[in-house]
């Protein structure tokens, strides 16, 4: 039963996601016919990601008290009504709220922080296995509905593709979660890692956990004294920082290779390549930072997107092998670092 609650998660993160990240093919059809400058534009997503973020202890919370028969599909209502309200907008104060603020908070009911509250409770022994799978959903999330998103943006309107990422919503997540979502193996009589219990022990096999600072572990920790730490502020701050530079270049992405001379078809479909590409750097740079360490790991994470940054400065009309390479050296990298390694969820 575990693995149908990966499953679930992949789907959900796959269309979370996908919608979250074909804003970047929207943006130039929202500027385009609105005549807003792009800086007045970027102000949507970045309402957007500043009030989805303020959305996770709350999504975190229902997860503990509703389950994920409840938050999820809450979601995924709140979603698809403020995308159905995004294909109305006729101003900018209109697409701040309906995007920037309603729609954040249904994509927070259903993001990062709602599956960090549940996935680990069906896997010990598995647990980095079942949340590298459940990620990866990302991946085919933004590589499907990218260069869907723009597909439909070109033939038939914006206005039709939000609507249309709304029926996914309300046809896809919403039915799936309120059948098979189940908050914990307990409920259902069984183990974590899809075990039953032990007629003589009644317990599970345990995991097996490195502790590198049992003193640290020990402490019985909430967010007051968490807060009166300096690595909680310096791991807020690298967050927080990250995130600016991570979601700044993917939302004018396309924009910029279209800028260097790239059709937009392309471009989208480059920043599909870029989602499956972000899946496997998960892969390959958590294995690194499991034998190099974390910090070497992100370092080095950091100094290969930064070159990938550099390829789309430099691009130039009829180019095919720099758009690449700034898709696969951004992507693959700040993938990992956004989710912090293999197994985002697992501390």
């Amino acid at each position: 039963m575990g693995w149908v609650m990966v499953g679930l998660a992949f789907i959900n993160l796959g269309v979370v996601f996908g919608i979250w990240y074909s804003f970047s093919v929207f943006f130039l059809a929202l500027v385009q016919e609105f005549h807003w400058s792009r800086a007045v534009a970027s102000s949507i997503f970045s309402i957007f990601i500043f009030c989805q973020s303020l959305t996770g202890p709350l999504a975190g919370r229902l997860m503990d008290s509703a389950g994920p028969r409840v938050t999820i599909p809450l979601g995924a209502v709140v979603l698809a009504g403020s995308l159905v309200l995004v294909s109305q907008a006729e101003s900018l104060n209109w697409f701040r709220l309906a995007y920037g603020v309603a729609a954040s908070f249904g994509v927070g009911l259903m993001g990062f922080s709602a599956h960090s509250a549940w996935l680990p409770r069906w896997f010990e022994r598995q647990r980095g296995l079942s949340l590298g799978i459940a990620m990866s959903g990302i991946g085919v999330g933004v590589l499907l509905m990218v260069p869907a998103s723009e597909f439909v943006i070109s033939n038939y309107g914006w206005r039709t593709a939000y609507l249309l990422l709304a029926a996914i919503v309300l046809a896809v997540v919403l039915p799936l979660n309120l059948l098979f979502a189940r908050r914990s193996p307990e409920d259902m009589g069984l183990q974590p890692d899809g075990g039953l219990p032990s007629l003589k022990s009644g317990r599970s096999v345990p995991a097996t956990i490195v502790v590198m600072d049992q003193a640290w572990v020990d402490k019985d920790w909430g967010i007051n004294q968490a807060a009166q730490t300096r690595k909680f502020w310096l791991l807020m701050a690298a967050v927080a920082f990250g995130s600016f530079c991570y979601q700044g270049v993917f939302m004018h992405a396309v924009a910029g290779m279209v800028d260097g001379g790239v059709d937009k078809g392309q471009a989208a479909l480059f920043l599909g390549i870029m989602g499956i590409v972000g899946s496997m750097g998960k892969i390959g740079f958590g294995f690194v930072s499991d034998r190099l360490g974390r910090e070497l790991a992100n370092t080095l994470a950091a100094v290969v997107a930064t070159l990938g940054i550099f390829f789309i400065v430099i691009l130039t009309s009829n180019s095919i092998l720099l758009p690449l390479l700034f898709v696969i050296l951004f992507g693959e990298p700040i993938r990992m670092a956004h989710g912090r390694g293999k197994n985002p969820m697992l501390y």
